[in-house]
């Protein structure tokens, strides 16, 4: 065969070879792409948990604290009110 023929030879070769490479390259792309929307779902949903946790866990502290606030406002406002009828009591004499 001539020279011609054995180049045509050898660049067909090399574009089977190229296009063989570029088809395992695009599924290792597919795949890659499918893992790493996989793991992606899987941190988004890990997400969705801990922020579900984290709300639930504030929203009992701020329930905790606002519980915690009533009782001392309401303990503070009774003496107070001993204190003004003390105080009254001091001023004005006992009332019968």
């Amino acid at each position: 065969m001539g020279m011609m023929t054995e180049s045509m030879k050898r660049l067909r070769s090399e574009v089977e070879t190229l296009r063989m490479e570029r088809g395992a390259l695009m599924q290792d792309l597919a795949l890659e792409t499918k893992q790493r929307r996989d793991v992606v779902a899987t941190m988004r949903s890990d997400f969705r948990k801990t922020h579900m946790d984290m709300a639930r866990h504030a929203k009992a502290e701020r329930k905790a604290f606002i519980t915690n606030q009533k009782r001392t406002v309401a303990h503070l406002r009774k003496e107070l009110a001993t204190d003004m009828a003390g105080a009254a009591r001091a001023w004005f004499g006992a009332r019968a």
